[in-house]
């Protein structure tokens, strides 16, 4: 009896990790974000590419789909921490967007997150496709990224091609949109989702433990 107990503690702890992985950022957490540096390229006098910033402190680095409000690296601002799940709650949802490329939110958005992995794809050196991408991103939502003369053939060719493509169900559930609140108040940002220490200190504890259980379980069969 003792020996499943250990077991099925091991295992609690562990499903007690995943529980709080998943709550992670629910629509009622609130994140410090600052903005700490921007991409190495520019066009139409705005900085391009991928940005560095940090969540509470902690560094990431983060693309916008915000053409038309300005951040200045060492802003300061609270942001939701929001997946595509949280559609409504977004900075473009239908009611803010009424110059998006499309009528369907969660296409504009996974399109927006399929170009940015691009991006993050995207050699250093290769400056004109960090721009095409860049605007091409911001074009999705904004009319005004899409009159700039930095919004090219190629910045127009990645928008169609990525609206064309049939998502699947769920697709980028892996992605965080940073919403800034209030809205007004920053540029939205989305990066690659991670796991949050603490849930990772604690699965990582369970383990252990359940490794450790099973090296004992082996030694007393022998």
């Amino acid at each position: 009896m003792k020996t499943v107990t250990k077991f099925t503690a091991c295992l609690s702890l562990c499903f007690a990790a995943l529980l709080i992985f998943s709550a992670t950022g629910r629509a009622g957490s609130l994140y410090n974000i600052q903005l700490t540096g921007v991409g190495g390229t520019s066009a139409g006098g705005v900085d391009t590419g991928v940005y560095s910033l940090t969540e509470n402190g902690t560094p990431m680095l983060a693309f916008c789909d915000d053409f038309d409000t300005h951040t200045y690296i060492g802003d300061t601002w609270s942001a939701h921490r929001y997946t595509l799940a949280d559609l409504s709650d977004l900075k473009f949802n239908n009611q803010d967007a009424p110059g998006a490329l499309s009528s369907d939110i969660l296409k504009d958005y996974e399109a927006i997150i399929y170009l940015g992995g691009l991006l993050y794809d995207t050699p250093e050196s290769d400056a004109q496709q960090i721009n095409d991408l860049s605007f091409a991103i911001w074009g999705i939502f904004s009319p005004n990224a899409r009159a700039s003369s930095a919004y090219d053939a190629a910045a127009y060719n990645y928008d169609q091609t990525a609206l064309a493509i049939d998502y699947a169900p769920g697709a980028y559930s892996n992605w965080v949109i940073w919403t800034p609140n209030p809205a007004s108040s920053s540029q939205e940002f989305l990066s690659p989702s991670t796991p949050e220490p603490s849930a990772l200190i604690l699965m990582g504890s369970g383990l252990l433990g359940l490794a450790f259980f099973v090296r004992r379980s082996k030694r007393a069969t022998r």
